[in-house]
């Protein structure tokens, strides 16, 4: 079980880093191959579109072939996707790398959320190696970049992390809780009757989609409200995941002394009040307290809710599969209204947008609590 985790654990640091490279590296797609910023912008809706089509399959996909080459299958897909790009530089390829980029993302994300919420713990320091991957990987570009090297020796090295995770999973048992080719019944669909269940869907939905927009939209903000300079900004957003790093590993720590749902709802509490006091906020020492008090609140959210729905995440991944599908789509329109308020009435109508989702979440996690206590 130990192999098992550390094994998971790197999946999810090379996860974070292939996610967030994504978008470091369409500079130099648009560079190097010559595809224009309306191509590259379609690459990464690719992405987006096969990791929507992973979360909603995969707990199919477990059901057909099993967990053993369901771990074995993403790592493949990270390799063969990721690492083509640095090899084929025909636009219509590169969209199919992507795609499959995309599936290896949402079926990793799925099989291992299901393994470490069985296994009994761990779930916290999984959401953790995925924000150090997402903190390491634009700076592993930088590194490889300032030496001389290509890109292309940085896109390569992560396809090559991620089949060396292929011996760690090859070499661990799984549960028996999802055999292969065992024929779905009724009770698999259990869930579906249950409303707590359409609860946690709105709360990812929430989540996910606040996680995305945040990242997405405020270092703009930052920089368009006149808070901080460009470089100043940039600074911040690494300084605020380095502390959602660190709060993560505080939180897998502690988590079982707090009530879940409880705690969750401090956290949405919390980063609604941070965000609503960072756009009412006008002096630049004051946004970068308010920046590290949103990392801090913001920072726990994602185990948690991970937790907060444990019991629809374990078994056969189905129920899980379709929840991830729901965060993906709230991945997808929460950013696009914000940057198309953004570009209709400013930068700060599409930030209070993003407030307006959090307290909506309150609103919600006071359902769920009252939910869990009716049991």
């Amino acid at each position: 079980m130990k192999r098992l985790r550390f094994t998971s654990c790197m999946a999810f640091l090379v996860n974070g880093m292939l996610a967030v490279m994504t978008g470091t590296i369409i500079t130099y797609l648009v560079r190097d191959y010559g595809i224009s910023q309306a191509a590259a912008g379609r690459m990464v809706a690719a992405q987006s579109v096969g990791n929507l089509i992973m979360v909603l399959l995969s707990g199919f996909i477990i059901q057909l072939i099993g967990r053993k080459k369901s771990l074995l299958l993403f790592p493949i897909l990270f390799a063969v996707g990721f690492g083509g790009v640095a090899f084929v530089n025909n636009e219509f390829a590169l969209y199919i790398l992507m795609v499959l980029t995309g599936l290896g993302w949402g079926l990793c994300n799925n099989i291992l959320n299901i393994i470490m919420m069985e296994s009994g713990g761990g779930i916290s320091t999984l959401y953790t190696c995925y924000a150090a991957g997402s903190f390491l990987g634009p700076f592993f570009v930088v590194a490889v970049t300032g030496f001389g090297l290509s890109w292309k020796a940085a896109v390569i090295s992560v396809a090559v992390l991620s089949l060396a995770l292929l011996p760690g999973f090859a070499g661990v048992k799984t549960s028996s809780a999802a055999q292969a080719g065992e024929k779905l019944s009724r009770k698999d669909f259990a869930f579906l009757k249950n409303p707590r269940y359409y609860i946690c869907n709105i709360l990812y939905f929430g989540y996910i989609g606040v996680e995305v927009a945040v990242n997405s939209w405020i270092i703009t903000y930052l920089t368009q409200s006149g808070l901080l300079s460009e470089k100043m900004a940039q600074t911040m957003f690494s300084v605020f995941w380095l502390i959602i790093i660190f709060i993560r590993l505080f939180v897998g720590a502690c988590m079982k002394r707090f009530d879940r749902a409880n705690l969750l709802i401090c956290q949405w509490i919390g980063l609604a009040a941070a965000l609503t006091a960072l756009i009412l906020c006008d002096r630049s020492i004051v946004s970068v307290v308010i920046l590290v008090i949103m990392a801090v609140f913001m920072a726990a959210i994602s185990p948690v809710n991970a937790v907060n729905a444990d019991e629809f995440i374990k078994g056969k991944g189905i129920s899980g599969g379709i929840m991830f599908a729901v965060g993906c789509v709230g991945s997808t329109i929460l950013p696009m209204i914000v940057g198309s308020l953004a570009d209709s009435a400013g930068i700060t109508a599409g930030m209070w947008v993003i407030a307006g989702v959090m307290y909506t979440m309150i609103a919600v996690c006071i359902v769920n609590i009252a939910m869990k206590r009716r049991g």
